[in-house]
């Protein structure tokens, strides 16, 4: 792999987590719409329910958006030059799969391959930092060995 493929992979990274943020923030917009106040002697105690839940689906929302945004600054600030060990910015292959290190996700497609995300805080990262291509980690019982490292 090169260094072109990385940024590729990472732009691709960056638009799967980018991918629902216009519909969240439509959503985001509509619950602040429902959880806005009309002084109105009209309300029951049930609409007031409703806006009262349409305010805590608003901040929820917006926790997730603001975690997104998140992972897609960690996702930018990703060192992609080339490597021979595992750390933060490598691709892998381990058992046939392929990761990107740095940054949780679930499965996207970049090329014709498809990747995943691994978290520099989840444990895998743990026994994969350091490694290198041909090493066989252990994890949970299972032994993995990996295939490349870019």
């Amino acid at each position: 792999m090169t260094d072109i493929v990385k940024e590729d992979v990472r732009r691709d990274l960056i638009a799967h987590l980018l991918g629902g943020e216009s519909a969240t923030d439509d959503a985001i917009g509509v619950q602040a719409v429902a959880a806005e106040w009309v002084d109105d002697e009209a309300s029951s105690v049930d609409d007031i329910s409703q806006r009262d839940a349409a305010g805590d689906l608003h901040a929820l929302m917006q926790e997730h958006d603001d975690q997104q945004q998140a992972l897609v600054a960690k996702a930018r600030a990703l060192d992609m030059t080339a490597t021979e060990t595992v750390r933060p910015g490598a691709i892998i292959g381990l058992d046939g799969a392929h990761y990107i290190v740095g940054v949780a996700s679930d499965e996207f497609t970049s090329g014709a391959m498809t990747y995943a995300g691994i978290s520099v805080d989840a444990p895998l990262y743990g026994r994969l930092e350091g490694a290198k291509a041909g090493d066989t980690i252990a994890f949970n019982g299972h032994s993995s060995t990996i295939d490349y490292v870019a």
